[in-house]
């Protein structure tokens, strides 16, 4: 007889799981609790835990077991799962979107600006993103395109959407971020839609420097916001 140690998570469209297996119980116990300690030392909850028993060795026989288990990719390594883990945790900008459109009344650009800031600022300020976001340097200035088409043509989708009260992000309070940065900003930048003095437009700024390729809607990099980000700091 074979016990089985699965955890497993299905909180995207793919489900993912580790697995410990062993003919000795107290092997499944000690390695339990070192999963356990290492996803708490990483901030994560977001899976199941699983015990059985067959007679092979081979995770192969837990799907043969159980159907429930038949679409789950399964890793050996801890490592590996845990941050598959992480990466389902990380937000995307229609999270945030999603959560702002609920919350907030911003127009798209407001909202496209909003997005932008909240993002180039944290980077900035961390060395790494917040969320997922790809930004394009549009006429009206940098644009996260997925967002822009939920906005302007799906908004009853995007009010609906999972948003990203559903994720963690460590100890960072994401939704307070959100907020503050709303209930400062917001008016400003609904207020510069049409104006000379919109931030992201002043000359040196990631989108005036992509601006200058020949390839329209060009992508605004990690790089470029670094390394440009304090040409567009909005006016405190």
């Amino acid at each position: 007889m074979v016990f089985h140690l699965i955890a497993i998570s299905k909180q995207t469209d793919n489900s993912i799981g580790y697995v410990f297996s062993s003919d000795k119980l107290s092997l499944i116990k000690e390695d339990l609790k070192e999963l356990r300690s290492c996803t708490r030392m990483a901030h994560i909850d977001n899976y199941s835990i699983h015990t059985i028993t067959t007679d092979s060795h081979d995770y192969k026989s837990i799907i043969q077991y159980d159907s429930y288990f038949k679409d789950t990719q399964f890793t050996l390594s801890k490592e590996d799962f845990i941050k598959q883990l992480e990466a389902q945790l990380f937000p995307t900008s229609k999270e945030v979107a999603s959560y702002i459109a609920k919350k907030f009344h911003l127009g798209t650009f407001a909202l496209m600006k909003t997005i932008y800031y909240l993002y180039a600022d944290y980077i900035e300020t961390h060395k790494k993103p917040l969320f997922k976001a790809e930004f394009q340097a549009w006429d009206e200035g940098p644009v996260e395109k997925s967002v822009w088409v939920l906005k302007k043509h799906h908004i009853s989708n995007l009010k609906n959407a999972d948003d990203v009260r559903i994720k963690q992000i460590g100890d960072f309070n994401i939704l307070a971020y959100i907020d503050q940065f709303v209930e400062k900003n917001g008016a400003y930048l609904e207020s510069v839609k049409f104006s000379k003095d919109n931030p992201t437009h002043r000359l040196g700024t990631p989108w005036s420097v992509v601006r200058q390729s020949e390839v329209r809607n060009a992508l605004i990099t990690d790089e470029d916001i670094l390394k440009y980000h304090y040409k567009e700091k909005i006016p405190v």
